[in-house]
């Protein structure tokens, strides 16, 4: 048997060989065609769009129903998130921009849980509910779909920078579940004491909200792009005891080829809900922002 011994590379071949590769890297760098972003979808005669598929690392603050939540992301809403999903589409030819857009937030904790929930005052399908104060150890599930599109005009497009008006409408689809073993809650006379056993609470609303706002985009050179929008969305039907928003957010785009990019950049929103209802109310009165990244495909 002959056994071959191989030597470590000493300390020149090591730095030949990263001087060869940086060498290699550089010339590569050097015939590589300049990208030139500008706001890609803007003043263009074809039709340009461009898909995001991004994270939002939102903390929230505020009411859902009677009950007070404030979960930051880093420490606390990290460990309860189950599922999220983002994505994003804009279109633009000429001054026309048109964008829609989804979004999924899935968020699940078990624990002494404080509020007000509805109970029904019997076992029949459809039974009315009272309402009832409550401290109980439950599994939480709070599900959230948000979806909107939008379409807007460019009013100035300069060399650099370009701003346009948009207005659009959204749809909210929230509900947030309680699950637990055993509940015993006192309802007033002539109901009494009544329990509830192995019992999923449900709580769910959906609604719709038409919005107004602005954007812009900004070319900062040869790869880098800054842009940011801001709404305001509301609708005062008597339906709704309050229905509004507000949300801004601001990125910055990195293009790293000519089909996509990296984004990073931060978003701040606030939702004020009251269905207005005594039979099955749903109120959502919070604050969410944070830290966004994301993937930008052009096409």
């Amino acid at each position: 048997m002959t056994t071959t011994t191989r030597r470590a590379p000493g300390p020149r071949t090591l730095l030949a060989s990263a001087l060869a590769l940086l060498t290699c890297t550089l010339g590569a760098a050097a015939q590589e065609p300049v990208i030139v972003t500008g706001d890609e979808l803007v003043g263009h005669d074809e039709w340009h769009s461009e898909l995001t598929l991004y994270a939002w690392g939102k903390s929230v603050d505020g009411t859902s129903n009677g009950t007070d939540i404030d979960l930051d992301f880093w420490d606390d809403l990290l460990d309860l998130l189950e599922g999220a999903f983002m994505i994003s589409y804009e279109g633009g030819q000429g001054r026309l921009l048109t964008f829609a857009a989804y979004e999924y937030t899935k968020i699940g904790d078990n624990g002494n849980i404080s509020g007000t929930i509805n109970v029904p005052i019997s076992d029949r399908p459809g039974a009315p509910t009272l309402p009832a104060d409550v401290n109980v150890r439950a599994d939480v599930t709070d599900t959230q779909h948000m979806f909107e599109a939008g379409a807007g005009y460019v009013v100035y497009d300069g060399d650099s920078f370009d701003l346009a008006l948009h207005g659009g409408v959204r749809y909210y689809d929230f509900e947030v579940r309680l699950k637990f073993d055993r509940l015993t809650v006192t309802l007033p006379p002539p109901i009494g004491e009544r329990e509830l056993d192995n019992r999923k609470l449900t709580s769910e609303d959906q609604w719709w909200q038409p919005f107004v706002g602005a954007r812009f985009s900004s070319d900062l050179g040869k790869r880098w792009r800054l842009r940011g929008r801001a709404d305001y969305g509301y609708w005062g039907s008597s339906k709704y005891d309050n229905n509004e928003t507000w949300m801004a957010e601001l990125m910055l785009d990195w293009r790293f080829n000519e089909w996509g990019a990296v984004t990073l950049g931060y978003r701040y929103s606030e939702i004020d809900y009251d269905n207005g209802s005594t039979s099955s109310p749903f109120t959502y009165d919070m604050t969410e922002e944070g830290p966004l990244l994301g993937l930008i495909i052009h096409f």
